[in-house]
């Protein structure tokens, strides 16, 4: 029963703490930042100081939305708070309760594949949907626990009724339908599903829902705007505001969104499913899967799982370069030689994306960098790489710079600066000390993408998006500063330009998939040079042969391929832009709306200053939160800019059977994070449990004791960010003053003392593969010490010393771990003992000691994938087993007769973890476990086999 407690209170915890996955820094953002605010009725735009233009259009586009798209969503609108963050080169955003509010990272993605169009106005309008989707699904039932337990209890009944795939489509469908661009006019968005159905390949519903860790399954994003352009198409334009209404009433209680749709189409969500499957492929049936002579380079002919090839080039031996990685392995550079044998040169640390450029023997890319403090600081830092002597460079430090490449000579890196200023532009550095040389002037605002030198060294070929989102190719006179379009600009997608001889070759989207285009740079003429039916992208062209490699997607990945110059067409090609295409004639598009990135409002707002004191208590939940052995019910809040955190509520130990309240205070706005902890609780300790070691010693056989402990605590942490290269580090220092009173009932005495508690915490983290259980060569060490520093009747009363670590290194295969764990607790107290967290040998109670020795060894390595599920209330990704053997070694000291007392726990035995997905959105581990226990319980000595339930922390 105790087990399925467990269980059911951990899955209630995730329930009521998944509503933003994405998660919010707690103290992300600098003490000197300074804010502004632009507040309306409808919005209130939280922006640092200097880029209002942007804040500006925010609103404004906001306000539009509001007021003239939203029929297809509902009416319902509840006003948020959005913070824009400019110091961070992660692009990205989110919606999240608890607060509502919302995040957008104004740094665009330098591959324009991944979302096209205007930044900005792209993230603003797919994420206010999700504000309107949040909104729209308050509704009944949905309504009703919001009521019973805030924000908390809103996001997690509207994201349990409504599966992810509809949330993440119904964005995609919204930014395409406002602007001309979208996630629904790039082909690359459509090579997922592309490539399984050329290789005719079909998933049941429940795995293209969850996904997979084995197979190569495409995401929510795809799989959701398929299904609700779908819905539109075939139900009209209101279908899904009436689906998301049914199904935030929970009308018909179980299963309320498939019910909503089975109302309305007469089909089950499995059956729709599978219609919508045919609809596509009947689209897409008349491709075929090769229409142009190429030559696969890479010699694989069958994977054994997701592996892609991507970045080509080749050296000067003829060798091929490429950037390999797979569900097994993660991202490194490679060569590979005439027969197929692949060299791993060196392994890329963690980066934005992948992309690398080589010439004369070096190798260049950028890294992501992290302010040691503040999360929301994050660099782009460009590393050099020289094959021969294998040596590794870090060239520049805490900048931003992107997609850096190699001059002719060797002397000069051109790279992209994005500044949080909006004022990005082309930089180019030394390639001996990273300084920077000179920054070229970009008076129109261009973001710009993968800047490559000429074969003469003295201009650049670019990609540059202008502020509506268009793109052109530019050639830039680096001592001049002139920039010439060498097309006209368009809402296609343009890819890596590479020039060779009187040609720039490119990636684009110009036949509704994207290939390998030629643009002569005399005509300017834009001629085809390979025809897929999958994307092909990242050219390199060899300027011996004209041989031009390239890579081209595929279900297991992405391969390399080479096309020579005399079987090439060379059609040319007059550009229509994607929103007159047939290609894209089947999306349902018109009843949302036109494009409205170019008619947007002008109104100028009023802008004001933002007191980071503004909402400081903000109450947004009150609501269930479970940690073995702890249940706790509180009030929640947290400020917009999440600085200020408090908890306030009831607890309940079930260990010591005891109920207290308790409130806790956070402050993140200082280098240090201030906490502060008020808690009062009942606690107890049966005596009558455990055999007396000592029989003289009167409180150990005094049976069970009750007291009212009070606790004040105040101190500090320091959270320290050390990430580099593959591993992301963090520290943090913790100190801590508490001050403890002790009420018991009986004879014992009361009595109060004062404590201290310093510790660290270090996790260096390494970066892992899909597949890969832990991340090997990674460590965490964790050590505390607390003290009684004078108590109200003893010199000395109480003092813990606690070391823990953890260290992972790689197995018989690339999916098997071998962890091996360490630790140390030395708990001294004359009548109070501190908390206890200790892991003990696995199948044994807890023991009496004074001190205690632990080593523990485990091999971890997956079983199966059986990509299985139950009516929607689980789905079974993996099992994986852990073989583990642990030592135990404790020490008491019998003070009456001057002796001590040792007592090994050793246990060997077997743990089965079952990774799930619960109710198609809870990412759930459960595992069961057999000890077989080498030495006598203390407790318990004719127990010998335990087989226990527990749920599995892995910190790697």
């Amino acid at each position: 029963m105790r087990y399925f407690i467990i269980i059911s209170f951990t899955f209630f915890q995730l329930l009521f703490s998944s509503y933003n996955s994405h998660g919010q820094n707690f103290g992300g953002n600098s003490w000197n930042q300074r804010w502004r605010q632009i507040n309306t009725d409808t919005v209130r735009v939280i922006y640092p100081a200097g880029i209002e233009p942007q804040a500006q259009k925010v609103a404004n586009m906001v306000h539009a939305i509001t007021k003239n798209h939203t029929h297809s969503i509902g009416d319902l609108q509840k006003k948020i708070d959005i913070v824009l963050q400019n110091r961070t080169v992660i692009s990205n955003g989110y919606v999240g309760l608890a607060p509502f509010r919302s995040e957008l990272f104004l740094n665009a993605p330098q591959d324009p594949h991944q979302i096209g169009a205007n930044w900005d106005d792209v993230l603003t309008i797919h994420e206010y949907r999700h504000a309107l989707q949040f909104a729209n699904s308050r509704r009944g039932l949905t309504k009703f626990v919001s009521y019973l337990t805030g924000q908390a209890g809103w996001g997690a009944m509207a994201r349990l009724s409504i599966p992810d795939w509809f949330w993440e489509g119904d964005a995609v469908m919204s930014e395409t339908a406002l602007t001309g661009q979208g996630r629904g006019r790039l082909p690359a968005f459509y090579n997922d599903y592309k490539s399984l159905w050329l290789d005719s390949i079909s998933y049941n519903y429940q795995k293209a829902r969850n996904g997979s860790i084995k197979d190569f399954v495409p995401n929510e994003y795809n799989l959701g705007f398929l299904l609700t352009n779908y819905g539109r198409v075939t139900y009209g334009d209101e279908f899904w505001r009436d689906v998301i209404k049914d199904s935030g009433k929970y009308r018909g209680l179980f299963y309320p969104f498939s019910q909503a749709i089975r109302r309305r189409t007469g089909h089950s969500t499995k059956g729709w499913y599978s219609e919508a499957q045919t609809y596509y492929k009947e689209i897409n049936a008349i491709i075929p899967s090769t229409r142009d002579a190429v030559v696969q380079i890479n010699k694989v002919d069958k994977k054994q799982t997701f592996t892609s090839y991507e970045y080509p080039a080749i050296t000067k031996e003829g060798n091929l370069l490429a950037l390999i990685h797979s569900y097994k392995r993660i991202p490194a550079i490679y060569e590979i030689d005439s027969l197929g044998h692949e060299t791993k040169i060196v392994t890329i640390g963690r980066a934005i994306d992948y992309y690398f450029t080589h010439r004369n023997g070096k190798l260049l890319w950028s890294e992501l960098g992290n302010d040691e403090r503040w999360s929301w600081e994050t660099y782009s830092n460009i590393i050099i790489y020289d094959i021969e002597q294998q040596a590794r460079q870090r060239l520049t430090h805490n900048s931003r710079f992107m997609s850096p490449d190699l001059s002719p000579d060797g002397k000069a890196i051109i790279a992209y600066e994005y500044k949080p200023d909006r004022s990005g532009t082309l930089v180019i550095i030394s390639s001996e000390n990273g300084e920077v040389k000179k920054r070229i002037d970009n008076p129109e605002g261009y973001y710009f993408s993968y800047p490559k030198w000429s074969e003469n060294g003295q201009q650049v070929v670019v990609v540059a998006r202008n502020v509506h989102g268009l793109s052109t190719i530019l050639r830039v006179d680096t001592q001049a500063g002139i920039m010439d379009a060498l097309m006209p600009f368009t809402n296609h997608q343009i890819g890596i330009p590479v020039e060779a001889g009187n040609f720039i070759y490119f990636s684009a989207s110009f036949s509704g998939v994207d290939n390998i285009y030629s643009l002569d740079k005399e005509t300017r003429k834009i001629a085809q040079q390979t025809d897929g039916a999958l994307g092909s992208y990242h050219p390199f062209v060899n300027r011996d042969s004209g041989t031009i490699y390239f890579s081209r997607f595929s279900s297991l990945g992405s391969n390399i391929f080479s096309i020579s110059p005399w079987n090439v067409e060379n059609k040319e090609v007059d550009v229509i832009e994607p929103a007159e295409m047939e290609t894209y004639s089947y999306l349902d598009l018109d009843k949302e709306g036109s494009d409205i990135t170019e008619a947007i409002p002008g109104h100028v707002f009023k802008s004001k200053k933002y007191s980071q004191a503004t909402k400081l208590i903000n109450i947004h939940s009150w609501s269930w939160l479970f940690a073995d052995p702890t249940f706790e019910w509180a009030l929640r809040s947290n400020n917009i800019l999440n600085t200020f955190a408090l908890d306030a509520g009831m607890r309940y130990n079930s260990n010591e059977k005891g109920w207290g309240y308790f409130t806790t205070v956070s402050y993140a706005q200082l280098y240090p994070v201030i906490n502060f902890t008020y808690g009062n609780q009942w606690r107890s300790f049966d005596f009558s449990d455990h055999e007396p070691i000592d029989p003289n010693d009167p409180l150990i056989n005094s049976g069970k004791i009750y007291w009212r402990e009070t606790n004040l605590k105040a101190g500090l942490l320091l959270p320290i960010d050390l990430s580099a290269g593959l591993y992301k580090r963090s520290l943090n220092v913790i100190s801590n003053y508490s001050y403890f009173s002790n009420n018991y009932q009986g004879e014992l005495d009361d009595f109060s003392f004062n404590a201290l508690e310093n510790g660290i915490t270090l996790l260096n983290r390494r970066v892992k593969a899909r597949q890969n259980i832990l991340a090997k060569n990674s460590q965490y060490l964790f050590l505390v010490y607390k003290n009684d520093i004078g108590s109200s009747d003893k010199e000395t009363y109480a003092r813990q010393f606690h070391f823990d670590s953890e260290w992972t290194f790689g197995g018989l295969s690339a999916n098997h771990n071998i962890m091996i764990q360490a630790a140390y607790k030395s708990d001294k107290g004359d009548g109070y003992r501190f908390s206890d967290n200790f892991l003990y040998s696995r199948g044994y109670g807890v023991p009496f000691y004074d001190n205690i020795t632990k080593f523990s060894a485990n091999y971890h390595m997956p079983l199966t994938y059986p990509d299985w599920g139950f009516w929607g209330i689980i789905y079974l990704y993996r099992i994986r087993s852990n073989v583990f053997f642990d030592y135990s070694r404790t020490l008491f000291s019998i003070e009456s007769s001057n002796t001590e007392s040792t007592q090994l726990y050793n246990s060997a035995g077997l743990e089965l973890v079952f990774d799930t997905r619960l109710f198609n959105y809870y990412d759930f581990s459960v595992g069961v476990r057999y000890a077989h226990l080498l030495n006598d319980d203390f407790y318990n000595p004719e127990l010998k086999n335990v087989f226990e339930v527990f749920v599995p922390i892995l910190r790697f």
